[in-house]
């Protein structure tokens, strides 16, 4: 029996109703799985992502392990059987010493082994240093960790122990040289950042030298010529001031030169302050006034101070009007020491030293014999002076210099203002002041490499 025309409709309509619920549940089924195969995707890539954040984090931990422990080789000046730990030298326990972990917050942290000086030879990343000069190297290993992600790298330092003091013969700055008014120097200048000379009146001789980094500005071309230092030469090393136990009366009365001074000869002026004065005593004349609990000296009114041998250690010392001398035939270091240093004992405000108003500075028949370190982050002020024949060694400090006088020596600071007339002339003696003398070998990176984190003591794994 034939059926109905619209029941023939209807149940074709019926048929392509459950083709199409069919479709419709294949293609979600189709984007669920699409959508599933993206979360699973993005929740991979965000792994990833944060395992290589983590990673990176405990790369840059490691890298400050290794720059924290080469800081603290150059401030403690370990001898060469000894290495260090977390703050301190000691001798090494199976070749060499921990440091425990030192966290940095957000979860990251890290940790260093250092050795003593290495013997010729003996392993470490990179290539042995060679050099004429007595040189001191040493290796550390440094472990980064962040949110249980381990980097292990390790470096080769090394420091010369007879290196020279001015690496630029002349005025050297490690951030910035600048120079205004006329003066004239007669010698390089040197800087890691910027030589800025303003105005156009400045006169140099011997060239100007800058670190990889460094920058000239000025609206004319003071400098004779320009230097650009290459990353493989680096910047110009300032090694830190060391006054070592000068802070106290040197014992029985020896206070001579040393690599680390055991004591100053500040007594000498205080026994030459009394009436009448006490064997043995420095030359002293005038308005001189010494204040031996707090090492501060002061020189005004035409007064006259002639220094003799050995190492002086002052918390502040001022100078307006007179005459600083040395004995003839002798060498004298003046520490300017900063209540900035542990076991200074000098008293809060300290640590300035000023040489102003007509004041001449003889130091005797070359200025190397007249060496003057500065600790501390002051401002050193030399203006309106008479001649000068001294080295001026401040690398933490801000050095300016201004007025008509002329100087004979080296100048080093952290920063450097030259202004007015005055006049500088690099004297060659200086290039025989090494880092020995009152100031700390330096050490810094000749080789680095990653290594495995497994490694248990330097050289292993990398």
């Amino acid at each position: 029996m034939r059926r109905p025309f619209s029941t023939s409709i209807r149940s074709l309509a019926g048929g392509e109703s459950g083709i199409a619920l069919i479709a419709a549940i294949a293609v979600l089924l189709i984007v669920s799985l699409l959508a599933a195969a993206a979360v699973s995707v993005s929740s991979g890539t965000a792994t990833s992502t944060t395992h290589d954040e983590q990673r990176k984090a405990a790369l840059a931990a490691a890298e400050a392990g290794l720059r924290v422990a080469t800081y603290r080789l150059t401030m403690l000046n370990p001898e060469p059987s000894e290495c260090i730990g977390e703050s301190s030298r000691q001798a090494p326990s199976g070749g060499l010493c921990t440091a425990p972990e030192e966290p940095l917050g957000n979860g990251a942290g890290y940790s260093y082994q250092t050795t003593p000086a290495l013997a010729p030879g003996e392993k470490c990343v990179g290539l042995e240093a060679v050099s004429q000069e007595t040189l001191q190297q040493r290796c550390i290993a440094a472990t980064g960790l962040a949110k249980g992600i381990e980097v292990r790298v390790e470096a080769r330092v090394a420091s010369f122990t007879a290196k020279p003091l001015f690496e630029v013969p002349g005025i050297i700055a490690r951030e910035k040289l600048t120079m205004k008014g006329k003066p004239k120097v007669n010698g390089a200048l040197g800087s890691n950042g910027l030589i800025e000379a303003e105005g156009g009146a400045s006169e140099q001789i011997g060239g100007c030298e800058l670190g990889p980094s460094g920058k000239y500005k000025g609206n004319a071309k003071v400098c004779e010529s320009i230097k650009v230092r290459t990353p493989a030469e680096g910047e110009i090393v300032f090694a830190p001031v060391n006054p070592g136990n000068s802070a106290k009366e040197a014992p029985s009365g020896e206070c001579a030169i040393s690599n680390e001074p055991e004591g100053n000869c500040d007594y000498r002026i205080a026994n030459a302050l009394k009436k009448p004065p006490v064997e043995p005593y420095d030359g002293v004349s005038g308005k001189v006034e010494f204040n031996e609990s707090t090492r501060e000296l002061s020189m005004s009114a035409n007064s006259t101070v002639t220094l003799g041998s050995g190492v002086y250690n002052f918390c502040s010392l001022t100078a307006t009007k007179g005459t600083l001398t040395v004995a003839k035939g002798a060498k004298a270091l003046i520490f300017i020491d900063s209540p900035e240093r542990e076991g200074s004992e000098c008293p809060a405000g300290s640590g300035s030293f000023n040489f102003s108003g007509n004041l001449e500075v003889i130091g005797g028949e070359s200025p190397t014999n007249l060496q003057i370190y500065v600790y501390g982050k002051t401002t050193v002020k030399v203006a309106g002076t008479e001649n000068i024949d001294a080295v001026i060694y401040a690398p933490n400090a801000s050095i300016e210099l201004t007025g008509n006088f002329k100087l004979d020596g080296g100048i080093a600071g952290n920063d450097v203002t030259l202004s007015g007339n005055m006049s500088f002339d690099w004297n060659e003696a200086v290039k025989s002041i090494k880092v020995e003398n009152g100031v700390v070998p330096a050490y810094y990176r000749t080789a680095w490499g990653q290594c495995t984190p497994e490694g248990t003591t330097p050289a292993v794994g990398c």
